[in-house]
């Protein structure tokens, strides 16, 4: 594998990661105010009258469940999750020096393709954690975006019976 690839790989998952995080903002809002539409539909509950209750109360309980698998979704997604980084610059400095000094007796040459190659095994190791960490963060933001969406659909069909039977 060729250094600039790796490195390309190192930085997609990385960037990656920052979109996830800046795409999770819409979930968040979304569960955050239908949390607060579906205690408003629990509040007038009494008002619905009797013919629609049972359905009024489905679809509240449907909506609170979706709202819930919403709310495991996200928190699946911040909790538990260790981004791998390259070693920093002083520390990939220093290593190189012990190379250098390691092969200084065969002219030094072959120190620097043991670094780049040390480089690339840290790259390759922080691309495989990386892509995994962002493989499942990827599949708890799907969850809680469909989540988000049954929840939507039936505080809508909710309000809607409200609205009706009142």
């Amino acid at each position: 594998m060729r250094f600039d690839l790796a490195s390309q790989l190192y930085q997609f998952e990385w960037e990656l990661r920052d979109k996830l995080t800046a795409w999770s903002q819409t979930p968040v809002t979304a569960v955050t105010l239908l949390g607060g539409a579906m205690f408003y539909l629990v509040e007038q509950s009494s008002e619905v009258g009797a013919s629609g209750v049972h359905l009024y109360r489905l679809l509240l309980v449907l909506g609170l469940l979706g709202w819930c698998l919403s709310c495991v979704g996200m928190v699946c997604f911040f909790v538990g999750y260790t981004y791998e980084k390259v070693p920093r610059l002083p520390n990939l400095l220093a290593h190189y020096e012990v190379l250098k000094q390691h092969y200084a007796s065969e002219g030094g040459e072959r120190a620097g393709e043991e670094f780049e190659s040390y480089l690339m095994q840290q790259m390759a190791v922080a691309v495989d954690i990386n892509a995994q960490n962002n493989a499942r963060k990827s599949r708890w933001l799907n969850v809680a975006g469909m989540s988000v969406s049954s929840t939507l659909l039936f505080t809508a069909l909710a309000a809607g019976v409200l609205l009706y039977f009142k």
